[in-house]
């Protein structure tokens, strides 16, 4: 899976796309922050912690699919400074078809801050293929 920095944000994301009709996504982000709040956010209730997919085009960004948690990649701990949230799921070929040829795929995150109300949003970066 490729890794990148989420530009120049300091937080960390990986993406893959992997197989061939029934593809694995997967969508991997270590936000940065104090053990305190990386365990503040987890402790929040419901499900805080959202990952989607997007074709991505100039004119418009289409919503593709939602990505659905992998609990056991979830993990903020004493030792560490960042929140490490890993998301997987199997997407139909035909979802990511986003548009003729080429089609353009990227990552988002939510992450919800049940203490203030807030949402932060995580980009990865895109993904090419033909999905057609």
């Amino acid at each position: 899976m490729a890794c990148r920095s989420d530009r120049g944000a300091g937080d960390f994301n990986c993406f893959s796309i992997d197989g061939s009709g029934f593809l694995s996504v997967r969508i991997g982000i270590n936000i940065f922050m104090s053990p305190q709040d990386a365990q503040a956010i987890l402790d929040c209730p419901g499900q805080n912690l959202h990952a989607t997919l997007w074709g991505s085009d100039s004119f418009s960004d289409d919503y593709l699919t939602e990505i659905a948690l992998n609990r056991t990649g979830v993990y903020a701990g004493p030792d560490t400074s960042y929140l490490d949230v890993e998301f997987l799921d199997n997407v139909d070929t035909h979802v990511l078809d986003e548009d003729w040829g080429n089609d353009e795929i990227f990552g988002r995150v939510q992450m919800h801050d049940c203490r203030s109300g807030q949402n932060r949003y995580f980009y990865t970066f895109e993904i090419t293929g033909n999905y057609g």
